[in-house]
């Protein structure tokens, strides 16, 4: 218990180099690689926004970057100010290899944002074919509905034409009678934004 206040204490007082929220996230391998290497705390260090490095290379798809990341320990469910994870970020973007490593290192698969929407459901209204199956495969809640109209994966796709990816919800389980709070899965609802996070 001891070890454990101490521990907190000390990753408190550690400030990450400058420049490495950014190196992360344009891709600068070998300034990654040197901050990592040299104060392991830093790999979740947040931004003013409270993005992650692993949130930054996940969204901008630095694969290399997000499997070092990990590798030193970062947290694959941190939240920034939005709510968003590293396996959102990398959803709403459609880097499908991000999302397979993301989610064999133990990303919650239905992480909400402060809307309600998981990595599902901003695959789903991008039209991420690709992060759609991955996430079906481990599971996802198709029927998870977010918190600004109560819409599903399902509704969102059917609203922004992706039909690819309303079989594949279909064929992943989603309940094809779900009804947002705007009545139908055909009505369109202005609250939700494509490509946010």
């Amino acid at each position: 218990m001891l070890h454990l206040f101490y521990s907190s204490i000390k990753i408190a007082q550690v400030a990450a180099p400058s420049g490495f929220i950014a190196a992360t996230r344009d891709g600068n391998e070998k300034f990654t690689i040197k901050c990592i290497t040299e104060n392991a705390y830093v790999v979740n260090h947040r931004d003013e926004n409270g993005n992650t490095a692993l949130m930054w290379a996940s969204q901008k798809g630095r694969l290399r970057i997000v499997d070092l990341l990990l590798k030193a320990g970062a947290s694959t469910d941190a939240k920034n100010v939005d709510g968003s994870t590293a396996l959102i970020k990398a959803s709403v973007r459609g880097h499908a290899p991000i999302v397979d490593i993301l989610l064999q290192a133990g990303a919650d698969k239905d992480a909400k944002n402060n809307l309600g929407s998981t990595a599902l459901m901003w695959a789903s209204v991008n039209g991420r074919t690709a992060v759609v199956e991955l996430l079906l495969q481990v599971g996802a809640n198709t029927e998870a509905k977010d918190s600004t109209s109560g819409s599903t994966a399902l509704i969102k796709a059917t609203r922004n034409g992706f039909s690819a990816i309303v079989e594949q919800l279909l064929e992943g389980g989603a309940n094809k009678e779900a009804k947002s709070t705007y009545n139908s899965v055909g009505q369109r609802s202005h609250c939700y934004r494509r490509a946010s996070p």
